[in-house]
C-alpha cells in the first residue's frame, strides 16, 4: 500500500511539477474537512480555429454531429444537472452533440460572449471581441476516446466557429488534469495565462496572470477575466 501511495506521489509531481501538485494535495485536504471549500486552478489557453478538418469527410462515417436546441436536449445524455443545462442556453451557448447512430457519446459547448462559468464564481470574457469565442465541456463517452470521434466533434466546432467568424477559441483546463493539457496542445492550443481559486464556504480568492489579476469576494461579486488571442495583446 504505501509503495503504491508512494508510486502514484512520484508520477503526480513529475507530471504537474512541485506547486501545481502541492495544490493539487491542498485541494484534496481541503475537500476533506468541508464540501464548500476547495482550489481550483485553470490554465487558460488560445486555440486558432481550423480552416481545414483534422479529418476527411468520408473518416467521419459512422459518426453525426448536430447543433442541438434546449428543446432537443435529453438529460439523459450527459451527467450535468439541469440548472446547469437550462442556465448555458439561457446565456445565448450552442451545443454540438456527437452520435453514435442515435446514441449521444460526445458533446462540446461554444459561446460567442462571456460565459458564466458553472464551477466557480466567474465570467470569461474572450477577446478580440466577434474574433474570438469560449469552448468548454468538451464530453466524449469513455468507450469512444480512442476513436474517431473526437476528431468529428472537433471538426464540427472548427466548421460552426468559421461560419460565426471566430478566428480563436479560448477555454480554461484543470490544470491538475496532466492529459487533458496535453490533448489541447497537440490541437494547437497556447497557454496565455492561468487563473487559481481558492473557495472557502462564500468567499472566493482570486488570483489571475490576466485582469482583474486579484479579486475577493464574500457574496455576489462576480470579477470578469479577460482572456485575450495571442495575436491581441
Amino acid at each position: 500500500m504505501s509503495n503504491n501511495i508512494f508510486q502514484k506521489t512520484r508520477v503526480l509531481f513529475a507530471e504537474l511539477g512541485l506547486w501545481n501538485a502541492s495544490l493539487y494535495g491542498a485541494a484534496y485536504l481541503l475537500r476533506r474537512i468541508s464540501s464548500r471549500a476547495n482550489i481550483y486552478k485553470y490554465a487558460l489557453v488560445a486555440q486558432a480555429v481550423r480552416q481545414e478538418p483534422l479529418l476527411p469527410g468520408r473518416r467521419h462515417r459512422g459518426f453525426t454531429v448536430r447543433q442541438i436546441s434546449e428543446a432537443e436536449y435529453d438529460l439523459n445524455w450527459f451527467p450535468r444537472p439541469p440548472a446547469i443545462i437550462h442556465s448555458r442556453y439561457r446565456q445565448g451557448a450552442v451545443c454540438l452533440v456527437a452520435f453514435k447512430d442515435d446514441a449521444a457519446i460526445g458533446c462540446v459547448w461554444l459561446s460567442l460572449g462571456p460565459y458564466l462559468e458553472d464551477e466557480v464564481r466567474c465570467f470569461f470574457v474572450p477577446q478580440p471581441a466577434n474574433l474570438a469565442a469560449w469552448d468548454f465541456d468538451v464530453y466524449l463517452d469513455p468507450a469512444y476516446r480512442a476513436t474517431r470521434a473526437f476528431a468529428c466533434l472537433w471538426d464540427a466546432a472548427n466548421a460552426w466557429l468559421c461560419d460565426q467568424g471566430a478566428l480563436w477559441t479560448m477555454s480554461r483546463i484543470n490544470a491538475f488534469n496532466f492529459r487533458s493539457l496535453r490533448s489541447h496542445q497537440r490541437l494547437g492550443a497556447q497557454q496565455v495565462g492561468t487563473a487559481l481559486f481558492i473557495c472557502l464556504g462564500i468567499c472566493q480568492i482570486l488570483l489571475t496572470t490576466v485582469r482583474p489579476y486579484l479579486h475577493i469576494s464574500c457574496g455576489d461579486s462576480l470579477p470578469q477575466l479577460v482572456v485575450k488571442a495571442p495575436e491581441h495583446p
